[in-house]
């Protein structure tokens, strides 16, 4: 049980840190990968920990599979040992556990320790600077198989198996394999990318996952994004409460069946981004604190404490999530990451850090980078300078005196709340998030998607600052927060409240909206008879509502969920959709969430607290409401019409370059109408969608400045085989000397027109 002192210990450290080097790229990725129990050959570990706070270090190591240590506190003899005697103790062996002390430089603790095989657990003893002696797991742990208040178990990052396919997959010998544009005419996101948002625990684990994987590649679908998985406290949540950001939740399963999954997805085709969390850290079982300066006391999250980033000894947390995001690039073979929330770490500077050393390692440089921001600022999106990705942490430290280094941030897309919010209300016919029904709105997100405005002073104006590519959006009509935060509804009963103006026929906001629609339609599905008079009022209706009136109100939600379906593809960039919102979906997305407290009771306070925020109990029943496929909530014929014309969208998005790779495009609002067309062209390739907002069909619609011609339509929203009456069809139509096109428009509708002559 030798550590330093042993020199052929030493010579097998050397060799085996050469062959895990050469997994990667360049020794500052490897410096990086470096904390934590680092296992290297021959049952070798190499444990590293970065520890400001600490004064004196220790590992402790459950060596016999007799050991079972479930909590961080839990004594030992050893343990016991150490604390009568802290300063003078030395190491020695016990029945089940060994201590080792560790070496201390700069705030670094690291040991060598040989005998460990991959599965063993261990954990830190250390006295901090307040003289306390503290045993906590590793906030860089690879694997917390007890929970977040459980002991650390190592783990051999090389043990996986990836493959051939897999090597040529991250070599980008795969061509399905989506990347971050560098080109400056194609900067950002691929414009291509179609990503199914998922959540783990509804689909039952890292393993159950795969069915989804299988179901979205048959649609043709080629990006997921994993909502958060960072190890949290509980057996289920959202994952936006993460404690340790370096290893993924033990309930879905182990660190390999995640990364057994991301190869299944590969495989098929599908790329994988994976949600982040940098802006704050989860109320229940963290440990960063302990180890050193994590959180900003004169600042503040919605969540909590805010993230030291910027205050004293700020080096701490800005390596942390550096290090967080490489580690899922690189060690979990994802092909780009999602930042939650970034404006609320209030730190551009952290942001710009992190892309800058994500583009610094050649193993990491073409990742994916997804900004949830909410600011819309170009400079988000605004590409990096070549000296920048050369020295990040210079940069990063020239922008501390000098904001104006903070023009541009680095990263490939951001998610475009306005476009969601302006479609939603033009399919709602409500104002959402503050934004108005407004097709001037939406014509502008089309074409730029920032705002023009920033809330600081830069030394260099955003007028100076070219209006990135539209594919640096990524766009959706709803994401888990549309639904879960808002009543736990998908869009198409959104629009289904509004039809039916259910707000005035029953008492209560929107939560009441939300349970009596999702009552109304499981009534439907199950064959209830929800026109009973007594039915309605038993779920709330005051005013009753009539079988013609429901069944005129739901194939109006239809069609416009159609049309709002169909502008997301309309868009020239990547798009998103919720899980199952492709297939007519009607399953609620509620918020889950179980707050234990470290003895494993359930923390009813908390619990309680949020459920009567939510409407609904957030424990496993709201987990359990949110599967997928359930027959309650499954509309069959929905489900085959949205299915198809989702299929089909696709299909005909990747056949047409006009789509994908526009070169130019043209927008057009007839404001009196209701109506909106988008003309795109790359060379020979031109198309015109326009979308119907307004309940009036037209048997002639004239489309202006148009180039002369003949288009066809190729895909018409009020189809029959899309669940619309077929009425209003285009065959042929032909562009006239004004250059205008004469088209027949249904009502709430999308089409879409290809010139062919």
């Amino acid at each position: 049980m030798d550590t330093f002192n042993n020199s052929t210990v030493i010579d097998i450290v050397k060799r085996a840190e050469n062959i895990k080097l050469n997994t990667f790229d360049d020794e500052k990725l490897q410096q990086s990968l470096s904390y934590g129990a680092n296992y290297l050959d021959n049952n070798i570990v190499k444990l590293k920990v970065d520890a400001p706070k600490a004064v004196k270090m220790w590992v402790e190591i459950a060596y016999k599979d007799s050991a079972v240590p479930l909590m961080q506190e839990c004594e030992t003899e050893l343990l016991r040992d150490l604390r009568q005697n802290p300063y003078g103790y030395k190491g020695g062996k016990g029945s089940e556990t060994v201590i080792f002390q560790m070496e201390g430089k700069n705030g670094e603790f690291e040991t060598i320790v040989h005998a460990v095989r991959p599965g063993l657990k261990y954990r830190y003893i250390f006295i901090n600077n307040e003289g306390k002696l503290l045993t906590r797991n590793d906030p860089r742990s690879a694997s917390l198989p007890f929970d977040v208040h459980g002991w650390s178990e190592t783990l051999d990052h090389n043990a996986f198996e990836w493959g051939k396919k897999e090597k040529d997959w991250i070599s980008g010998k795969d061509a399905r394999r989506l990347r971050h544009l560098e080109a400056e005419d194609k900067y950002g996101t691929p414009p291509e990318m179609i990503i199914d948002e998922i959540n783990i625990a509804v689909l039952g684990g890292y393993q159950n996952t795969k069915k989804r994987i299988d179901k979205i590649a048959e649609l043709g679908v080629n990006a997921i994004e994993i909502m958060p998985v960072a190890e949290f406290a509980g057996r289920f949540n959202w994952g936006y409460d993460g404690i340790n950001n370096f290893c993924p939740k033990s309930s879905y399963g182990r660190p390999e069946d995640l990364k057994d999954l991301i190869r299944y997805a590969h495989e098929k085709g599908i790329s994988v981004i994976m949600d982040v969390v940098p802006n704050h850290i989860g109320p229940i079982g963290s440990v960063q604190d302990d180890y050193g300066p994590c959180f900003d006391e004169k600042k503040s999250s919605p969540w909590g404490k805010a993230i030291n980033f910027e205050g004293p000894g700020n080096e701490y947390m800005k390596k942390y999530m550096v290090d967080m995001s490489l580690n899922w690039l690189a060690n979990y073979h994802c092909d780009g990451l999602r930042f939650d929330m970034t404006k609320f770490m209030e730190s551009d500077i952290t942001m710009k850090l992190i892309s800058s050393t994500i583009r610094q390692h050649a193993r990491t440089k073409d990742a994916i980078l997804i900004a949830e921001d909410g600011r819309n600022s170009k400079r988000i999106c605004s590409p990096l300078l070549p000296q920048e990705i050369i020295s990040p942490i210079e940069t990063a430290k020239k922008a501390e005196k000098d904001p104006s280094v903070l023009y541009n941030l680095g990263y490939s897309a951001q998610w475009g709340f306005d476009f969601q919010h302006t479609l939603e209300a033009l399919v709602t016919k409500k104002t959402i998030m503050g934004l108005r029904p407004s097709l001037v709105d939406l014509e502008s997100e089309f074409l730029t998607g920032v705002r023009k405005d920033d809330n600081h002073n830069w030394e260099r104006t955003l007028d100076e600052i070219p209006d990135p590519p539209p594919n640096t959006q990524v766009v959706y009509h709803t994401s888990h927060d549309e639904i879960g935060n808002r009543g736990a509804t998908r869009l198409i009963l959104k629009i289904l409240c509004t039809k039916l103006k259910l707000n005035k026929r029953i008492h209560g906001g929107q939560k009441e909206t939300s349970k009596v629609i999702l009552e109304l339609i499981k009534g439907k599905n199950t064959a209830t008879d929800i026109w009973d008079y007594r039915f309605q009022r038993y779920i709330g209706i005051k005013k009753h509502i009539s079988k013609t009136e429901f069944e005129h109100a739901y194939k109006s939600a239809q069609a416009l969920y159609r049309l709002a379906t169909g502008t997301v593809f309309a868009y020239p960039g990547p798009k998103m959709f919720m899980m199952g919102d492709l297939e007519g979906e009607l399953a609620p997305f509620k918020f889950f969430a179980e707050y234990p407290l470290a003895n494993n009771t359930n923390d009813f306070y908390i619990a309680n607290k949020v459920s009567k925020e939510k409407g609904y109990d957030v424990g496993e029943p709201a987990l359990n409401d949110s599967m997928l496929y359930q027959k309650k909530y499954t509309d069959p014929e929905l489900k085959e019409h949205i299915q198809h014309y989702c299929s089909d969208l696709i299909k005909i998005y990747k056949e047409n370059r006009a789509l994908t790779n526009v070169h130019r495009m043209k927008t057009y609002v007839y404001q009196q109408d209701d109506v909106m067309h988008v003309h795109k062209w790359n060379n020979f390739n031109v198309v015109v969608a326009v979308m119907n907002f307004s309940n009036k069909d037209y048997n002639k619609f004239k489309l202006n400045e148009l180039p002369r011609g003949t288009w066809k339509e190729i895909i018409n929203s009020n189809d029959t085989k899309y669940g619309g009456n077929g009425n209003l069809r285009n065959n042929h139509c032909y562009t006239d000397d004004a250059y205008k096109l004469s088209i027949k428009l249904p009502k709430e509708s999308f089409i879409l027109l290809k010139k062919v002559e």
